[in-house]
Parts: structure tokens; sequence; C-alpha cells
């Protein structure tokens, strides 16, 4: 069965004509401008552009018969809707949606939902990962109570099979889409800071500063989890475009790629990849999987790896657990960690951990000290 494949969109026309040579079926990009809200992501990273020239992408999509999806999805909106600016927000949005005739709204706050039903009726409503849809009840909110046309669901719960049996039998499988590029660790710990450090630092105008480490490379701390210990790094959410079929044997058939902060020949990659146009996967693939910093990867050698998982044995969710050695037995196999990681230890590794953050610590100490 051919994959519904979903595609970072980063405002290259080339990349959206490559998009159609991979048969990818639907992109998905945002606006970066000054926004009331926030993002999933930092808006001070992309190039500036209006929601005319997002249209104008958007309508070469339509041309080339690829859907369009737009994101609005800060992970928190900071109460920004029952004030002026953020209603004001909210009808531009309606408006370019309209306009344009976008296919689907990401949406990560359940309000807007009926908000942008009433504005736009002809839009499919998409849940944003952000909102992290991980259990049952989450499921039963959006799904049911909301009526949304497809929940995004979170990389957290993606190797939760059991869970997602039980999505699928009571709503159907086609309401669900699954992640695939996001190496975030499994029951990441920074995971609630991260998301909200995006969302205000957008709103508020101020440039988010990583807890970057001072080696050669900028590290955030989930990458130095992965580093000392590899079965967290093999129990990323990743999924092999090979481990798709577990997913479409449960009749889930929609899939999620790329993303939209990474170049172009990264997200072309990706859709080669995943539309099977790459018969071994590159280097330059891995290099957008792992962002070059952490280890080097065979990911032929990850067969087998979904087999507990897709029986039940284990749900995927635990951080760094002991319970067995699956994950690390096979990240022997699939990973060679970059030394300079493995150099970290003692004193130094609280430096490199925190990064902006520890000296931070240091100053306002001092400061303190001070007064």
């Amino acid at each position: 069965m051919k994959p519904y494949l979903a595609a970072a969109y980063n405002m290259d026309l080339k990349c959206l004509h490559e998009y159609k040579n991979c048969g990818i079926d639907e992109i998905f990009a945002g606006a970066s401008f000054p926004t009331n809200f926030g993002s999933g992501r930092l808006i001070h990273l992309y190039e500036p552009i209006t929601y005319d020239e997002l249209g104008e992408h958007f309508q070469e999509a339509k041309r080339l018969e690829i859907k369009t999806t737009f994101l609005f999805n800060p992970a928190c909106s900071g109460g920004k809707e029952w004030k002026p600016e953020g209603m004001h927000e909210i009808i531009n949005v309606a408006r370019f949606i309209n306009a344009f005739s976008v296919d689907y709204l990401v949406l990560s706050h359940p309000f807007l939902v009926n908000v942008f039903r009433r504005l736009c009726p002809d839009v499919k409503i998409k849940i944003s990962s952000h909102y992290n849809v991980d259990n049952i009840s989450k499921f039963k909110l959006f799904l049911e109570y909301l009526d949304v046309d497809v929940v995004t669901v979170s990389q957290f719960a993606n190797k939760n099979f059991t869970l997602l049996r039980t999505v699928v039998e009571a709503y159907g499988p086609h309401r669900l889409e699954i992640l695939c590029c996001v190496p975030c660790i499994a029951g990441c710990p920074f995971r609630a800071w991260h998301a909200m450090s995006f969302a205000h630092a957008n709103e508020a105008d101020i440039f988010f500063r990583r807890p970057d480490c001072e080696l050669k490379e900028r590290f955030p701390p989930c990458m130095f989890e992965m580093a000392l210990h590899p079965n967290v790094l093999m129990s990323s959410m990743f999924v092999r475009r090979e481990d798709l079929k577990y997913y479409q044997d449960l009749g889930i058939n929609r899939f999620k790629i790329g993303e939209r902060m990474y170049p172009t020949p990264h997200n072309i990659a990706c859709a080669r990849y995943y539309s099977h146009k790459m018969r071994r996967p590159s280097k330059q693939f891995i290099d957008f999987l792992f962002r070059s910093r952490v280890a080097e990867a065979d990911l032929m050698a990850m067969d087998g790896f979904y087999e507990p998982f897709f029986n039940g044995d284990c749900d995927g969710t635990k951080y760094n657990c002991d319970d067995c050695e699956h994950c690390s037995a096979y990240a022997t196999k699939v990973f060679e960690i970059k030394k300079e990681l493995l150099q970290l230890s003692g004193e130094n590794y609280h430096k490199h951990y925190f990064g902006n953050y520890a000296r931070y610590l240091e100053k306002l100490t001092a400061t303190f000290k001070n007064t």
C-alpha cells in the first residue's frame, strides 16, 4: 500500500516540485511574522514571509495536486485568544485559509477547533503533536467530542500499539497521523519546557537561547542523553520507512515527514527516502535525521526492532528504562556514537549539559551575592 505522505515545506519551489516527483500527497507550512500566539517553531529562524507569499506557494502546490496544510499550533497560546490582538490574528488566519482554499489547519488549542469550524467551514482540522495526544481520553476529546478530522499522534506514543489498536477500533484508522522524523527521546523529561519555551519566545519577540553546549557543534540536552545512553537513542521516536508496515497493518496510512526548519536538500532526501526513490539511506538523509551531531547510523540493522512494540510486549513510552536489553542490543548494531560526546564526564558534564543556562546561573548567583 502506498503511504499517504505529508511533508514539511520551507518555501522553496525547488523542494515543492521535487515533492511532486516523489508522490508527496500534502505539504505543511507556517508563516514567519510577528505573532501574538507564538508558534510550534522559532520564527526567528525563518526568512520573513507574508500570508500572500505563502498563499502563492500553496496555489502552486494545488496546481501540482498536492494538498496544503497551515500550522497554527503553539504549545501554549497564553490566553491571547481572549484579547483584541489575538482575535485580530485569528481573523487574519481565517481570511488566509478561505482566500487560498487551504485543505488542513493544524491546531493545538481545543477552543479554537469550533472557532475555525465556524469561520472556515471548508477547512479540515488536525490536532497538533504539541497537544501530546498520548492516551485514550485525549483521543476521545478530539475524535468524539470535538469531531476533528485528524489527530497527529504524540511522538511519545507512536510505538504504543496497544493504545493505537484501541483508538483504531473506536474511531477508525483514517483519522490518525504518525510522525516519522522526530528524533525526540521516549518519555522525554524536557518536552514540556521545550515546547512552551518556543511558544512564548516568539510571542515576546525574544530570541530563545537553547541550552547549547560549548563543543564544536551545538547540542540540546536530549542529544547528550542519546550519546551517554545509546538505548535512549535507539528508542527515539523516528520511524523507518520499512517500519511503516506495522502501522499499515492496523489500517493507519497517514505519515508526517521532514522538518520545515531544515534546508531543501535535507527535505528532498527525506521525501526520496520515504517514497522509496532512494534505494538505501544516504549520508545526507542521516544528517537530516540526527542533525549530524550524535551518531552515524545503519538503518538497515533495525530489522525486527519493532516486533516487541507491535506485539504489545512494550509500549515504547519509558525513558531510559531497564526492563530489558532490547533497545541496548539494537543500539550497538545500529549506531556509532561520536567520540567527542563520549568524552563527556564528571565536572564538565553539567557545564555542557546546560550550556547557556549554566553560565546564566553563575551570573545570577554572583549578582545575588552582591545585593
